[in-house]
């Protein structure tokens, strides 16, 4: 799975890293390297915050059998950060910096929306869309307080 975000991390005094929020960053900036990518990776999902041409999913997505997921949109970099486990790893963090590395991020219940090809491109809200964005923001935050009482629990 690869995210397109930016991630909020730091580098602890020991080297290690942490990513405390992982705020999505919008795909059609990438879309022009989609194609290798999912060939040098393997991979087939891709999350991020949208702004593709349904062409691009048609064109890239379809034929290498992935699927685009988005997140609600901003504020929620820290409830997805709350997924994060641990970093596995980062690449090219001299030469891009904190933002812009590769990060490995070792994730769980990571919240996503599956996309459908027409929601990939930025247009007017229409009233489904609306709902859709309703339901979703609901999940979210039933999903926070469940991690919010998990947090105490483990106190």
């Amino acid at each position: 799975m690869n995210f397109h975000c930016s991630p909020a991390a730091t580098i602890n005094p020991d080297g290690s890293h942490t990513v405390g929020a992982v705020p999505a960053t919008a795909s059609f900036r990438f879309a022009k390297w989609l194609d290798g990518w999912f060939k040098l990776s393997g991979c087939n999902i891709i999350i991020g915050k949208g702004g593709m041409t349904g062409e691009v999913y048609r064109r890239s997505f379809v034929p290498n059998e992935a699927i685009y997921l988005t997140t609600v949109g901003y504020g929620t970099g820290a409830l997805l950060g709350r997924g994060i486990k641990a970093v596995a790893g980062v690449y090219w963090l001299e030469e891009l910096g904190l933002a812009q590395a590769v990060w490995v991020l070792d994730v769980e219940k990571l919240r996503t929306i599956p996309c459908r090809e027409r929601s990939c491109r930025q247009q007017p809200v229409r009233a489904r869309e609306r709902q859709d964005r309703a339901r979703a923001w609901q999940a979210l935050r039933r999903h926070a307080a469940s991690d919010d009482a998990a947090l105490r629990r483990d106190r």
